[in-house]
């Protein structure tokens, strides 16, 4: 809530100068607790155990309580709630940069840095797997030189940087991956990949139509058609087996490449170190801190991604 003025302050701040002003909305997030109007136009009455709070979200999480199809649908229905909420905030923001008299030369990008499971192949929150549901997200870009319409093809997050510095004129540094969402149609066979933050995590490879799913835990693998099964609910593994080898076979080159890249980077000359305010910050959001899903043991440390994708590979 109190966003709105804090942008304010800072486009006063920067009034006649070229500006980037990044605005986290944290809203559409758990715990699933709303505002008093919001739940009165989105929540049903509901009388059972199921509710938002982080003691209920970890009780379900540890296994302790579980949750029936009525009560799915009241989280489904407090997040709305709590999307509402985001969108009203949105209201205020754009209404600053209006009264700021920024809006005619200033892009704004709404974006989700993911989406939510809630209830969805029993699924809680995000993070811990790679469905539709935390995959797919919310891309909208807006300004005079944007234009209207809808694009298709595939697109993913490390593209919105590109993509801004060529509306404001600037080449995007030659290492700087992802593409300019504006430049022209997008490549149908783009490969995208993504993974889970557990320890031993859910890896996906999505390649046209077509989505390999990896569970380096289980060496589980699944495959699905996501042109005929939007949803991603039937797994096409056994009955495409040659297909299945052959995106497991670009997945593990692609993660072995990044691997080797990330080995061979020049360390940082000023010290790989956080400002110990800045790591308190990510460590209170989730982003730092010990890993979780480790395995028993008392292993330290998995093989790399690599390596394990190399031996599901020779498997096959």
């Amino acid at each position: 809530d109190k966003l709105p003025a804090r942008l304010a302050d800072y486009l006063a701040s920067v009034q006649g100068q070229p500006f980037l002003a990044y605005v986290h909305v944290f809203e559409p997030h758990a715990p699933y607790e709303t505002e008093p109007d919001d739940a009165a136009r989105f929540v049903q009455p509901y009388a059972g155990p199921v509710n938002g709070s982080y003691e209920w979200i970890n009780a379900f999480h540890a296994g302790q309580v579980s949750c029936d199809e009525a009560g799915w649908e009241h989280l489904r229905q407090l997040y709305a709630a709590r999307a509402a909420y985001s969108d009203h905030i949105l209201g205020r923001l754009l209404a600053a940069l209006v009264k700021a008299g920024r809006q005619a030369d200033t892009v704004v990008v709404v974006l989700g840095d993911h989406g939510e499971s809630l209830g969805e192949r029993g699924l809680l929150e995000h993070g811990d797997a790679v469905p539709p549901e935390q995959l797919d997200i919310p891309l909208v870009l807006a300004g005079a030189d944007v234009g209207r319409g809808l694009r298709g093809g595939p697109a993913s997050v490390q593209d919105v940087a590109p993509t801004l510095l060529h509306l404001a004129g600037l080449a995007p540094p030659a290492a700087m991956e992802g593409v300019d969402l504006l430049a022209g149609a997008l490549d149908p066979d783009r490969p995208l990949a993504a993974n889970s933050s557990v320890w031993l995590p859910e890896l996906s490879w999505q390649h046209g139509h077509l989505r390999l799913v990896v569970d380096l835990y289980t060496r589980r693998m699944r495959l699905y058609d996501t042109q005929a099964d939007a949803g991603q609910t039937h797994d096409l593994s056994e009955e495409r087996p040659a297909t299945r080898a052959l995106l497991l076979r670009e997945l593990c080159a692609d993660v072995c490449a990044a691997e080797t890249a990330r080995a061979a980077r020049a360390p940082d000359p000023d010290g790989q170190t956080l400002d110990p305010a800045v790591a308190a910050q990510l460590t209170g959001v989730g982003y730092l801190g010990p890993r979780t899903g480790a395995p028993a043991g008392g292993v330290d440390q998995p093989l790399s991604w690599c390596s394990q994708l190399r031996r599901m590979l020779r498997r096959l």
